[in-house]
């Protein structure tokens, strides 16, 4: 039903101090005029809504949808009550529902930014980017004078790989709002990508400049460094990363966090933080400070724990992330695992001289080598075209499906898809023939075991990319134009994994040519 207004003078100078505290941040007095209100008028849906917000600020999510539905139930005509529903319904990770009450809140306010940015976030989390940059495009036109929402329109399309377009908007924005840091910063972010480093560069600066204490700028600027082979500047621009809202906190250990300081005789515990291919790749800097006479510890994933179970150079012990805390009291120091090459003043050395560092679990390698020597003769070589789905770089550094095809040209190659995931259940387009093992995979031990007794992988930019390059494995590795930093921009070498062998798009989303490089390199 529609509202209605307060029936009595007494209600409505009621609700009004209720809302007057809430935005002045005074929720005991909200609560109490909400509930004041509702002893009586209790079909007052903004009292209910307000207290859902209370309870919502409180982190009482349930209790706060149970009180914003009643909201809803009693105002079909207000938007934002919807907006709010919304927005609890996504913090619980409900996200059908918050998408549901949000169309419903456009449907009555189609111009209502909050209700449009909510939707494209959800798209967003649940790794939705083709219908993320939809709902956005709709939003845009809904609102065309949105900063927020153009912003978000400009990164969705980035990360689809829309990059003119994504540079469009953005430029837009600095020129209607050249002191709006954001703006420099999405317009620096998609000129990276379409290959304009030193535009980019300067629109990273400028960003900066209007906000020297966002970290995310920072960062940004960092992944430009680090791609343009800066390193020194690149990583100590990293460590901005740590008041980013979307990085995990900082552990909350009794040590301290180690700055440089000497380490004979110390106990070092090394944090991951990040993805799999991270710690993969980083772990390899324990090395040094165990030259330095440090005793390190590794944190790691269980995902990772039975690979690198079997030795880390240098790691003396490997701890669970849920053993970290009970085990703390016994370190000198703890350091984020990303932060090594800055700390260890080791920013421009990749110490691709330290591979291999990793090798597979024996007791895996029977069962595989059995299934391998089941094959017909032939080359066999493994394949990933696509990572982590949830990741907003993989719709660019994933290799589109139809593109494998032109893979059925190489002939007396058995090919293994390593491929997991929903991708990964997908058959092989028409004339490509393969074994699929990736639903198979229980984790990165037997990724290992697989490769180790590949002749070769070919995958794009994923976390067993790393792995084959920590094990030493013949492996290529297929990439955009100007793909994620540790690729660098040109060559076929890589400096972090002497085994990789790098493809290289000659121009952004062009995957074609560079399948057609790996099939002439396979003969």
């Amino acid at each position: 039903m529609p509202a209605t207004p307060p029936p009595t003078a007494q209600i409505a100078a009621l609700l009004n101090q209720a809302e007057a505290a809430w935005a002045s941040g005074q929720l005991d007095q909200c609560e109490q005029c909400s509930r004041d209100v509702l002893a009586l008028w209790p079909e007052s849906a903004m009292a209910w809504n307000l207290l859902g917000m209370v309870a919502s600020r409180h982190g009482q999510l349930e209790h706060a949808a149970q009180l914003m539905v009643q909201a809803a139930r009693l105002d079909a005509t207000h938007a934002q009550i919807r907006t709010n529903l919304g927005i609890v319904l996504s913090q619980l990770g409900e996200y059908a529902q918050a998408t549901q009450v949000l169309t419903q809140a456009l449907e009555i306010a189609p111009n209502h930014e909050s209700a449009w940015m909510l939707l494209g976030q959800i798209c967003e989390i649940q790794g939705q980017f083709v219908e993320q940059a939809a709902c956005l495009r709709q939003a845009h036109q809904q609102c065309p004078q949105s900063v927020n929402l153009q912003l978000m329109l400009s990164d969705a399309l980035n990360t689809l790989g829309e990059h003119a377009e994504a540079a469009r908007l953005a430029e837009d924005i600095t020129r209607r709002y050249p002191q709006l840091a954001d703006g420099w910063s999405c317009l620096g972010c998609a000129l990276e990508k379409l290959a304009r480093l030193d535009d980019a560069r300067l629109a990273l600066q400028r960003a900066i400049q209007l906000k020297p204490d966002n970290g995310q700028l920072h960062v940004n600027l960092a992944h430009l460094d680090l791609l343009c082979g800066q390193f020194e500047s690149g990583w100590r621009e990293y460590e901005w990363r740590f008041s980013c809202e979307q990085m995990a906190p900082l552990p909350n250990l009794a040590a301290p966090r180690w700055q440089g300081e000497p380490l004979r005789g110390k106990t070092v515990l090394l944090i991951p933080e990040q993805g799999h291919g991270d710690t993969l790749q980083f772990c390899r800097y324990a090395q040094l400070l165990a030259m330095r006479g440090a005793q390190v510890w590794l944190t790691v994933v269980p995902a990772l724990w039975p690979v690198m179970a079997q030795g880390v150079p240098g790691v003396h012990r490997l701890l669970l992330p849920e053993q970290v805390m009970a085990e703390a009291h016994a370190v000198d120091y703890w350091a984020p695992l990303m932060s090594l090459p800055h700390l260890a003043d080791a920013s421009d050395d990749t110490l691709g001289y330290l591979t291999p560092y990793l090798r597979p679990d024996p007791s895996r390698l029977p069962a595989w080598a059995e299934r391998m020597a089941a094959l017909p003769p032939g080359r066999k070589i493994g394949l990933i075209w696509s990572g982590n789905p949830l990741n907003g770089n993989n719709p660019t550094r994933s290799l589109p499906h139809a593109e494998l095809a032109a893979l059925a040209a190489v002939g007396h190659v058995q090919w293994i898809s390593l491929q997991m995931g929903s991708e990964g259940q997908r058959p092989p387009p028409a004339g490509l023939h393969w074994q699929a093992w990736g639903s198979e995979l229980r984790d990165f031990a037997d990724t290992a075991a697989i490769l180790s007794q590949l002749d070769l992988l070919i995958t794009t930019d994923t976390g067993p990319a790393h792995l084959a390059g920590a094990l030493g494995v013949p492996s290529w590795i297929l990439v955009q134009q100007v793909p994620d930093w540790r690729w660098g921009l040109s060559g076929e070498q890589c400096d972090s994994y002497p085994s990789l062998r790098i493809f290289r798009q000659a121009r952004q989303g062009e995957w074609g040519p560079v399948v057609q490089q790996v099939v002439t390199a396979l003969g």
